[in-house]
């Protein structure tokens, strides 16, 4: 997997640099591979820790309050964080691309480039929640 992460910061530097450095930031590009190559392995093995320490207790573990079973799971669930954040950088990086590329290209709008896919809902209390807010003084 961090060999196809690798990849995707190529593909996507030679996109950015096909057109002139226009989508993504170039530090941001580094951040991102430097952050594959310092972190990757390091959250795999944290994920593999906690997986080999449950596995050799197993049969030890009887309630939560065993400290194999606590320290397997939190080095579990920290290593899958770790791995979670540096996907969501990935995914990131080349949602930011495709929408500007697809803004330079003509398919889609200005409005539609800043649209952040989020609804802004405003809240608008019905006229009977203010009644009875009124007898609740």
């Amino acid at each position: 997997m961090k060999e196809v992460l690798e990849k995707l910061y190529q593909v996507c530097s030679s996109l950015n640099n096909k057109f002139n450095g226009e989508f993504l930031n170039q530090e941001d590009l580094d951040d991102f591979i430097d952050d594959i190559q310092s972190d990757w392995d390091s959250s795999v093995d944290q994920l593999k820790t906690g997986l080999e320490l449950l596995e050799s207790q197993m049969y030890s573990i009887e309630s939560s309050e065993n400290k194999s079973y606590t320290n397997g799971i939190l080095e579990i669930v920290w290593g899958l964080r770790r791995l979670e954040v540096l996907l969501d950088d990935a995914d990131k990086m080349l949602t930011n691309l495709n929408k500007k590329f697809l803004l330079q290209s003509g398919e889609i709008t200005l409005e539609e480039y800043l649209d952040d896919g989020h609804l802004n809902v405003e809240v608008v209390e019905d006229e009977e929640d203010e009644e009875d807010d009124e007898g609740d003084i």
